[in-house]
């Protein structure tokens, strides 16, 4: 009798407390990448549980785009200006000869917002040398696709799930792209096949490097970012230096812009405080059904286990007489 109360008090117990458990897995959370399809182009949206709470300033992104035209294809990515309106820095850069395709994002606050939607960087297109759209399939990396410079451990980030998305424009003709330019051209947001120039990616970085307020930042994160500074540009001016060595020069760079910190560590800890209130107050409001589901089951555990003894309790009163 005392094995059966054990075996169906465990019972109760663990269906109790599978709720809470199925809950702390979900927020938990892991880091996931959405293509679709927008007319010619694809969208890329990136969902990173936390970022908010953890202020994340920068990103590297890389994707594997593959051309399905016959001729020369130019590779080109458009940024959301409206979803990354914190964003000091958005550049791209694209590898013809191994088909990656790397998205740069820095500024000096977070770049994701506190809803937890997943972030529209932007879209995709291919043209070929005449204007016209092609046929395109983009895929993740198995492998350290995300990269995250403001986490305490910056370890590259591999998804879960690899989405692929496979383009075939209609009837051919121009691609646009959400904010009305037209892919290709570069417009000073990014730069394709990995090229430095006046008007490319790499020099946009320094550009907008060189226009920080040191007065704004400590001391030592702005004497971080102007060591990358000189370092990038240096590299960017050099005709000996590799499209490898200009590409990490760029992060390096890009990464130091992200982490600068604010001087006023008052307003910088104010801000901090109010973003962590109202991650905590969305943790609980969200948490709040769960609990009462566990309070409940608890209470059940506890009803029918009185209920067992009370039944071992009369049945020992009979034997007694």
């Amino acid at each position: 009798m005392r094995k059966y109360v054990l075996r169906l008090f465990l019972a109760v117990l663990i269906i109790s407390a599978a709720p809470a458990a199925l809950a702390a897995a979900a927020d938990a959370g892991e880091e996931t990448i959405e293509f679709n399809g927008n007319g010619q182009n694809a969208e890329v949206r990136l969902g990173v549980p936390k970022a908010a709470g953890e202020g994340i300033s920068s990103l590297q992104l890389s994707l594997n785009v593959i051309p399905e035209g016959s001729g020369a294809s130019n590779v080109s990515f458009q940024f959301s200006e409206a979803s990354l309106v914190n964003a000091k820095v958005k550049e791209y850069r694209y590898h013809p000869e191994s088909g990656i395709l790397n998205l740069y994002i820095a500024g000096t606050e977070g770049i994701f917002s506190q809803s937890g939607e997943k972030l529209l960087l932007g879209s995709i297109a291919v043209l070929d040398s005449s204007g016209t759209g092609q046929p395109f399939t983009v895929r993740v990396p198995e492998e350290g696709a995300l990269k995250l410079p403001g986490r305490s451990k910056e370890e590259p980030v591999s998804f879960t799930e690899l989405p692929e998305l496979r383009i075939t424009p209609a009837g051919g003709g121009d691609v646009t792209v959400p904010g009305g330019n037209t892919p290709g051209t570069n417009g000073g947001s990014g730069s394709a096949g990995g090229s430095t120039g006046g008007n490319s990616s790499g020099w946009q970085a320094v550009d907008a490097a060189k226009g920080y307020d040191s007065s704004m930042y400590t001391k030592e994160s702005y004497q971080v970012m102007e060591d990358a500074l000189k370092k990038a540009e240096n590299t960017l001016k050099s005709k000996d230096a590799s499209e490898k060595e200009k590409e990490e020069s760029l992060q390096n760079l890009q990464n130091a812009m992200g982490n600068l910190k604010n001087n006023s560590p008052s307003s910088a800890e104010e801000k901090h405080n109010k973003s962590q209130k109202d991650s905590d107050s969305a943790k609980l409001k969200s948490s709040s059904p769960v609990i009462l589901y566990v309070m409940a089951g608890l209470l059940c555990v506890l009803l029918i286990m009185a209920w067992i003894y009370w039944i071992i309790y009369r049945q020992s009163q009979k034997r007694r007489r």
